[in-house]
């Protein structure tokens, strides 16, 4: 018993340092949640300094469109002339559809890092749990298996303790038994002698057999 209760501790401790592996794993997954996290604000403030840019951008095109005549830059406060209007105003327009393709580019990044943010953060919560499941079944194994332990090596103890006292009993009943089984042995050699009419052979006879007996007493 208590070899297979040592060897099923020893795996219980095993398991232990398999949760602290699980834990460093968490603290990995944390830090790239972190990271993750990170990187979708900075995506999200790029997509906010674009539509400030394009409406910006779009506010100066409106402006110089209902402008046409006598326009003005809308940086310097010069007189643009016609030619002077229509570049300005293609400049715009493209400067306003680069921002667009940039925000439409931003944009799915940002719900790219969005998502993995999410996924990020449902992995930690499922390690997590996985990790206090396993460190309370690896504490109550561990506590239930000492306990046993301890009890099984208390047990061996006292049995072995127990064992020694018994083979002493035993050993002591036996020597009782046998003297007592030769004082009788001696008893009825007396009485044989008692009864016995006086005969020097006959009580040499009976000496002999008390003689016989008395190393034993």
């Amino acid at each position: 018993l208590i070899p297979r209760l040592q060897a099923e501790l020893v795996r219980a401790r095993e398991g232990a340092t398999r949760s602290e592996q699980h834990a460093a794993t968490l603290m990995n997954k944390r830090e790239q949640a972190r990271e993750q996290f990170g990187e979708y604000q900075r995506l999200q403030a790029d997509i906010e300094r674009l539509k400030n840019e394009g409406r910006v951008l779009a506010s100066r095109l409106n402006l110089l469109e209902h402008n046409r005549d006598g326009a003005r830059c809308p940086l310097c406060n010069n007189e643009l002339g016609t030619e002077g209007w229509r570049r300005l105003i293609q400049a715009y327009q493209t400067q306003i559809e680069e921002k667009r393709q940039q925000y439409r580019t931003g944009e799915a990044s940002f719900d790219r890092a969005y998502e993995a943010h999410r996924g990020l953060e449902l992995e930690v919560k499922q390690l997590e749990e996985q990790l206090n499941r396993e460190r309370r079944e690896v504490q109550a194994r561990t506590s239930t298996l000492e306990r046993q332990l301890q009890e099984a090596q208390e047990a061996a103890s006292e049995l072995a303790e127990t064992r020694a006292q018994l083979a002493l009993v035993q050993q002591e009943l036996a020597l009782g038994s046998y003297a007592q089984d030769t004082r009788r042995q001696l008893q009825e050699l007396d009485t044989r002698i008692a009864a016995l009419e006086y005969s020097p052979g006959a009580h040499q006879a009976v000496r002999k057999d008390m003689e016989s007996c008395l190393p034993f007493v």
